[in-house]
């Protein structure tokens, strides 16, 4: 069943849907759900790049090697600096990535 039942037309010029669109695209969503989110005073962010899917699947992984770490020093009371290490070049890794964003 449809939720909207009620339309509503509206008449743009050029510059006016010109501009409407590309604020719609910048969002990531069409113009009639852009349009929505405005008048339900809903706040309306640009969609982030494409990169950010990548660095935050990095980030989770990072996050799963410092757990790892953790628990291997709270159990064994040892941790390895070569795993230290190699936790840290990957932070590197990932900075990088978000500096050329």
């Amino acid at each position: 069943m449809r939720t909207r039942n009620h339309r509503f037309s509206l008449w743009l010029n050029e510059k006016e849907l010109f501009h409407l669109s590309r604020q719609a695209d910048l969002a990531g969503l069409k113009k009639e759900p852009f349009l929505r989110k405005l008048i339900m005073e809903q706040e309306v962010r640009p969609r982030p790049p494409d990169e950010y899917a990548k660095i935050l699947r990095q980030l989770s992984a990072i996050g799963n090697n410092v757990n790892q770490l953790a628990y291997k020093a709270n159990g064994l009371g040892v941790i390895y600096v070569t795993e230290v290490r190699e936790v840290r070049k990957a932070l590197d890794r990932v900075w990088e990535e978000i500096k050329k964003i």
